[in-house]
């Protein structure tokens, strides 16, 4: 192989190795000295909090906080909704499904899965049978950091499961039961850089096969 042949070769090489790969990752963590202070037995709310991203994220999982990591006694529907009321995405978790951390993920998703910058709310249908996380400083949360934490928002409405807007009295308190994870989406500025590095190496390639 020719000198030119492979320089074009090891660009095409370089173009993918030097793609970013986005992993999945979790909207929020929980500090494992704040797990006691669980409560049960509150209704059946839709409960969850307000958010705002710095980027484009793509949703791979809604998850509901598990606080025995041994199950939940009954599935619990998670959504994320915009500012506007609009529920752009949702799921059902169940404790058949996967554990990360403190919270079981379902990737079996329904709507759109990409969330743009920009403001949200995530809220998920509790039961009197599962736990959700109460009276909990926000500090004692770790948040991703494309990740921002606005408020605990409740729908107020016993049963139904919709958008979470009112935002509770102590706004520093959380009622963390849904979560979510996601994974960050190239900046189009990246993506255009390496498209074109990769339509030079083709052109160079052809110009080599034809000699």
């Amino acid at each position: 192989m020719k000198f030119p042949a492979l320089f074009a070769a090891s660009l095409l090489v370089s173009v993918f190795a030097s793609a970013p790969v986005r992993g999945q990752t979790v909207a929020l963590s929980l500090a494992p000295a704040a797990l006691g202070a669980n409560y049960v037995g509150h209704s059946e709310f839709t409960r969850g909090f307000s958010f705002t991203t710095t980027g484009e994220l793509a949703i791979t999982g809604l998850g509901w906080y598990d606080a025995g990591q041994d199950g939940l006694a009954s599935s619990h529907r998670v959504g994320i909704w915009s500012t506007g009321g609009t529920l752009l995405v949702d799921g059902v978790v169940s404790g058949a499904d996967p554990l990360s951390g403190y919270f079981r993920y379902t990737s079996s998703l329904t709507g759109s899965s990409t969330l743009a910058a920009g403001s949200y709310f995530i809220g998920g249908l509790s039961t009197n049978a599962d736990a959700t996380v109460r009276l909990l400083p926000a500090s004692a949360v770790t948040f991703a950091p494309a990740i921002t934490w606005g408020s605990s928002t409740n729908n107020g409405t016993v049963g139904v499961f919709s958008i979470p807007s009112a935002v509770d009295a102590a706004t520093s308190i959380g009622y963390f039961g849904p979560n979510f994870s996601f994974a960050a989406i190239p900046e189009p500025s990246t993506a255009a850089l390496l498209g074109g590095m990769l339509c030079l190496a083709v052109v160079a390639m052809r110009k080599m096969r034809r000699r």
